[in-house]
């Protein structure tokens, strides 16, 4: 009779066992299906986005390039801030396809020399306008010894116009300054 109720109890788990494979490997099944989906859906979303954007690209450098006749001061500022922001854009869009990568264990650095106090300037230049809304004066004060660097340009980029970000959205009341590398950033004088 034990030898019986062993049999059927194995038995049952044998069953609930074989079941819970099963359920297993339906959800595996279905979760490299939404992967694939998102795969195909970010190299849609990049393909997308990076057509018009690139066209914005090209027609803001063109234009800021004087091709077309001459362009005052004030003229020549947009275009150079329309030109940074769809850099930007462009380099978030790399971002989002970089997130798929790290996922997939294939994120690699592309590092090559570049100008570090560029960088800053190209940040700042993206933030300006925020930053002017919100009585925040912007600045920067850069070693001298800083300039070229070896690393990763788009990251660097993305870090600097993180912190200038981050910084903007909570200044703190009565502050004087909030630096980052080569940066300040002063809020309006408080009553």
């Amino acid at each position: 009779m034990d030898v019986l109720k062993t049999f059927a109890t194995q038995s049952a788990l044998a069953i609930q066992n074989a079941r819970l494979f099963r359920e297993i490997a339906d959800k595996s099944a279905q979760l490299e299906a939404a992967s694939r989906h998102k795969s195909e859906f970010l190299a849609n979303m990049s393909h997308e986005l990076r057509t018009p954007l690139n066209a914005i690209i090209g027609f803001s450098e063109v234009l800021s390039e004087g091709m077309f006749g001459d362009i005052n001061e004030k003229q020549t500022e947009y275009l150079r801030d329309i030109l940074e922001a769809g850099r930007h854009l462009l380099s978030l869009i790399n971002d989002i396809l970089d997130l798929s990568k790290i996922e997939a264990g294939r994120m690699e650095l592309e590092p090559t020399d570049f100008d570090l106090p560029d960088a800053i300037e190209n940040a700042l230049i993206l933030v300006r306008e925020r930053a002017s809304r919100r009585g925040i004066t912007l600045g920067r004060t850069i070693n001298e010894r800083l300039g070229m660097i070896r690393g990763d340009e788009r990251k660097v980029k993305q870090v600097l116009l993180n912190l200038l970000s981050n910084a903007l959205s909570s200044p703190q009341k009565g502050a004087g300054s909030t630096s980052a590398p080569g940066c300040m950033m002063r809020p309006p004088r408080c009553p």
